[in-house]
């Protein structure tokens, strides 16, 4: 699996940009796009008596019809730059990470190849390094001119198939601008993020957001910071709706008797269907899929505090759909398993979202569970093989059933 993102070259950049670089493998970087004096290529926003203000880089006037690689900042841009930095911090030096972060800023302004493209790249890779992230960038003119002919789509496109990338990352801003089955067509699967709402404190006055990476890391440490870079949401266009919890006790009994012949032997014959149902609702964190509003998959789980065990009481699809959920519920329980494993952006994120639900005040990245169990029939012995497959092995076995383990 390799996740590819492209981005146009923009001067610090809100934290949105630095996400899509640290989620990707690759990141590519457009080179030879045209400048826009209205763009956020040489601008962003900084805070300023609690307000958001603008600042921008300099550029020399020339035709409007140049690409960015092809435009300069002015001559005398190192007066220019003096005045931005003594503006930075005039309006940081009381920012708890000043002191840390302003030395990085200074590095980026005085900078001496006036080349935007270069200048703007070279502030990325600086803010990059700072905040430990290890994605390659590309620049996108290297990787082959072939595709430098290639089009809105077809470049990204293009770009993807020579760096064999599986997936193609995007802010959830260009939904609009690409099709999943034209990338699909060529083995891409298409995703699109979306930035959380992140706060944090600016002198103790109402929260001003979106604006420059410059503020994130003059009020947050490093360490927070790399908090932030995991708050996002992943939108797949191909992904089915899952939910936790949503479903009520008639849902679930509904679902439990549509498949009760898929249990072997079938799930009535040694349980009460209603009665099960109902502890169900009542106690399990519940993985669940739902096409409109008909419970068809459902994952129902118990957590061991004490041994920080999962206990797997449910995992059921019914047949017709088993396509819509069973890769993602296979890939959560890899991910339980072996949580530095690579997994695809849709896993990591029902992941994130099974761990907060499961534990409200979950602190750090590693969830606390040291085993996955659950209980089969012994007449199912195709489910058995199934979890083994999985990397479970035998716990104990007894007359009616057979428990397996997975360590993680």
């Amino acid at each position: 699996m390799k996740k590819i993102g492209i981005m146009q070259p923009y001067f610090l950049p809100y934290i949105g940009y630095f996400q899509l670089i640290a989620m990707v493998d690759e990141f590519v970087i457009y080179d030879n796009i045209e400048f826009s004096k209205a763009s956020w290529i040489r601008r962003n926003r900084m805070l300023q008596n609690g307000k958001g203000v603008y600042f921008t880089l300099p550029v020399k006037k020339d035709s409007d019809f140049l690409d960015v690689d092809q435009r300069y900042l002015i001559d005398d841009f190192k007066q220019k730059g003096d005045k931005l930095l003594r503006k930075i911090e005039a309006n940081y030096k009381k920012a708890p990470h000043f002191e840390t972060f302003f030395p990085i800023v200074e590095k980026i302004i005085s900078y001496r190849d006036f080349n935007l493209f270069n200048y703007i790249l070279y502030s990325v890779e600086t803010i990059k390094e700072y905040l430990e992230i290890q994605t390659p960038i590309k620049v996108f003119s290297k990787i082959g001119k072939e595709i430098n002919q290639l089009k809105a789509q077809d470049k990204v496109i293009g770009v993807c198939k020579a760096l064999h990338a599986t997936h193609y990352i995007n802010s959830a801003g260009g939904k609009e601008l690409y099709n999943a089955e034209d990338f699909a067509k060529e083995q891409i699967k298409l995703i699109f993020y979306k930035t959380e709402a992140i706060t944090y404190s600016q002198f103790g006055e109402e929260f001003v957001p979106l604006l420059s990476i410059l503020d994130v890391c003059m009020f947050n440490s490093r360490e927070q910071i790399k908090t932030f870079l995991k708050e996002y949401k992943i939108i797949s266009p191909t992904m089915k709706a899952y939910s936790f919890n949503k479903s009520n006790v008639q849902q679930i009994q509904e679902h439990l008797w549509r498949v009760d012949q898929d249990f072997k032997p079938a799930l009535h014959t040694y349980v009460d269907i209603d009665a099960y149902a109902q502890k169900i609702a009542d106690s399990a964190v519940r993985l669940e899929f739902f096409v409109e509003d008909k419970l068809i998959g459902l994952m129902a789980s118990y957590y061991n505090p004490e041994k920080q065990f999962l206990f797997i009481t449910n995992f059921s699809i019914e047949s017709k759909y088993r396509g819509h959920g069973m890769d993602l519920i296979i890939g959560l329980l890899h991910y339980l398993g072996n949580q530095n494993s690579t997994v695809s952006p849709e896993i990591e994120v029902v992941a994130k979202d099974f761990s907060k639900v499961l534990f409200d005040d979950l602190k750090g990245a590693k969830i606390p569970i040291s085993s996955v169990r659950t209980e089969v029939r012994n007449a199912n012995q195709k489910l058995i093989a199934f979890y083994k497959k999985l990397g479970f092995f035998e716990l104990k076995k007894e007359l009616q059933s057979t428990y397996l383990i997975k360590q993680i």
